[in-house]
């Protein structure tokens, strides 16, 4: 996966955020467009505190899992999905 290798070319196309998911270690990471350049706003660790995206109005968290960690999204109003 090159997915931070490509976190330079989504700055300069004006991507307003981004959302990477790694495997190894288990961490989410969101960057926002800041003078032209994404900037990493917050990371989240398993069993850790959670990000916020602008974009899209959701909190993201890692949540301890049998086999893997699940991905938690939450909504402002209270809705929560597990992946």
């Amino acid at each position: 996966d090159r997915s931070r290798q490509k976190v330079g070319f989504y700055g300069d196309v004006r991507t307003r955020e981004l959302l990477i998911i790694e495997r190894d270690p288990w961490l989410i990471e969101v960057f926002r467009l800041d003078d032209e350049q994404l900037r990493s706003v917050g990371v989240a660790y398993v069993d850790g505190e959670a990000v916020a995206t602008a974009a899209v109005p959701l909190t993201w968290r890692l949540e301890s899992g049998a086999e893997r960690p699940a991905i938690v999204v939450s909504a402002d109003d209270g809705r929560e999905w597990r992946l």
